[in-house]
């Protein structure tokens, strides 16, 4: 038999094969950028094994975070700046000066940066818009006269329509609609739950979540998630976090994420975080914490990340049953105002669907007996070559 020949091919199966297995593993694992309100510094999560990555210093801490569609591009609000991070270095590449800088979103061409600034005070506090480009401020958008503080901000996937939380400290909060194609105010809902800061959009734009904390022992039946009608712009319910049936005593929620499947959303509040179906806006699951500043759902659909302020880490979740199965040390006292998970390095699977019990897409004995089944079946090709050439050899 022509060992000399085919060993070098069968070799190589075999390597293709082990390749397989570990990119299907680890590669492209996506990322999470934690800011700190604390300290002036991001903590970089690797989402394939929950550990720190890196730490990226900024010039102030900071609140809010936004990552464009490419993964190449992390945008860090707060502190006075816009700061831009490059994702494959985990560098500080710009910065722009944004007095009251709080929250941010980048439009879905990663052109345009979009920067909320909140603790307005007697002045009204406009949405900045930034260049992604050179980094420089090329306008802002009026929330109106009386809306002195913009939180929370979410664009939709097409980027028509940007969604953004605000308040006047007087009659409540609103929700302002602005055209992201030509940077004006198209409208508004508004209510009377005060304190709106977080909101996300349902995955297929249908409805939009707002968390509103509310202020003072008066409004404690006013600290709830909102869920708005995106077609009618009518509220058409909301999502409960009262711990006292008597006294109705709500829990301040702060963040808002909405499982990429639809089926689930997310909220964190000053108790721990709260898991609702969104057919029935029902509560689902509960997770004890204290002071959770920022929720975020794995592109994968099986795990969600929250901000611990309290402990100064990250915790993980269990999406179906909010079990903690991780925690990870980060800067003191975390706020990641947005989504804080960059997109996978190679597109991802469809999420997850939730049941009572979650399987991972793919386990690592499938993975391992397709990679097995590679190497056999490059095995039992090249033996069947070698056979071949040694009959040729015999006629």
């Amino acid at each position: 038999m022509p060992s000399g020949r085919w060993h070098p091919l069968l070799r190589s199966a075999f390597v293709a094969a082990a390749w397989l297995l570990l990119t299907s593993s680890a590669g492209g694992a996506p990322f999470a950028y934690v800011p700190s309100s604390g300290s002036p510094q991001v903590t970089v999560i690797d989402t394939a094994t929950d550990t720190v990555a890196a730490t990226v210093p900024l010039g102030a801490p900071a609140t809010g975070v936004a990552i464009d569609r490419t993964g190449q591009r992390v945008y860090i609000a707060g502190g006075g700046f816009l700061t831009i991070i490059d994702a494959a270095t985990h560098t500080v590449v710009a910065t722009t000066p944004i007095e009251h800088a709080f929250g941010v979103a980048i439009d879905p061409a990663g052109t345009r940066a979009y920067v909320t600034r909140e603790f307005g005070g007697t002045v009204s506090r406009p949405v900045v818009v930034v260049d992604t480009a050179s980094a420089t401020v090329i306008g802002t958008i009026s929330m109106g006269n009386t809306n002195l503080s913009t939180s929370g901000i979410a664009i939709d996937a097409t980027g028509g329509t940007l969604f953004v939380s605000s308040m006047d400290g007087v009659s409540g909060g609103a929700v302002t609609l602005i055209d992201a194609r030509t940077d004006t105010r198209i409208g508004g809902i508004g209510f009377i739950f005060i304190w709106p800061v977080g909101v996300a959009l349902s995955p297929d734009r249908s409805k939009l979540y707002v968390a509103c904390r509310g202020t003072g022992a008066a409004r404690d039946h006013y600290r709830a998630t909102l869920v708005i009608d995106v077609a009618t712009r009518q509220i058409t319910g909301w999502l409960s976090t009262i711990t006292d049936p008597i006294g109705a005593r709500g829990v301040p929620p702060y963040a808002v994420a909405v499982h990429p499947a639809g089926q689930r959303v997310y909220v964190t509040s000053d108790d721990g975080l709260w898991s609702f179906d969104v057919a029935t806006n029902a509560l689902v699951a509960r997770a004890p914490g204290a002071n959770l500043r920022g929720v975020a759902v794995h592109p994968d659909g099986t795990r969600v990340y929250a901000a611990d302020y309290g402990s100064s880490s990250v915790n993980v979740y269990d999406a179906a049953t909010l079990r903690l199965v991780a925690s990870v040390h980060v800067g003191s006292a975390p706020i990641a105002l947005g989504m804080f998970i960059g997109p996978p390095a190679s597109p991802p699977p469809p999420p997850q669907a939730l049941a009572p019990s979650e399987v991972p897409t793919m386990s690592s004995m499938l993975l391992f007996a397709t990679a097995l089944l590679v190497g056999l079946l490059g095995f039992g090709a090249l033996s069947i070559r070698g056979v071949s050439h040694g009959l040729g050899r015999r006629r």
